[in-house]
């Protein structure tokens, strides 16, 4: 069957790539990933497991870095998931954009159009962010790290902020 687009690679990116093209109903898709569907793992859906994960092959490409010459030549691990949803399902369940500061400094380097305020708007169409309740952002002090511009409401990806911070 021929496929009008081909995404390589079923990590978080990938998925939204694929969900946004699908949306023309004249399109087809193909998601080709190497790893797993561990959808229905517990090591995968207990976010006190992700450490199992590390290290695994089963769910780790495990990378590892070059030698780091201001790091004593040590050789650092770099996790990567090799599942269906890819790195991200190896992350604790935590969603984490980069600070304001971080993505200007993309553009600062020469790379136009990579600024906060011209990227801003893809993060947003990227997920669909449940706030959280007033004691969790209160408990999380959610005001000094969280740039609620960033924040979508019609995006593929659901966010939401965990229910452990009753609000009563």
């Amino acid at each position: 069957m021929p496929f009008n687009y081909v995404v390589i690679g079923g990590g978080t990116a990938g998925m939204v790539v694929a969900s946004r093209l699908s949306e023309d109903p004249n399109v087809t898709v193909l998601v080709i990933e190497a790893g797993a569907d561990k959808s229905s793992d517990q090591a995968v859906l207990t976010p006190g497991l992700f450490s199992t994960q590390i290290g695994n092959p089963e769910y780790d490409w495990m990378f590892r870095s070059t030698r780091q010459p201001y790091l004593n030549d040590r050789v650092i691990a770099q996790p990567r998931g090799k599942q269906l949803g890819g790195s991200s399902a190896m992350n604790i369940m935590v969603m984490m954009y980069p600070s304001r500061d971080n993505i200007d400094g993309w553009g600062a380097l020469g790379n136009e159009g990579w600024s906060f305020d011209e990227l801003a708007p893809y993060y947003r169409k990227m997920a669909t962010i449940t706030p959280p309740g007033p004691n969790a952002r209160d408990v999380a002090q959610v005001d000094k790290w969280h740039d609620p511009a960033l924040d979508g409401d019609s995006g593929p990806l659901q966010i939401g902020w965990g229910k452990d911070y009753p609000d009563s």
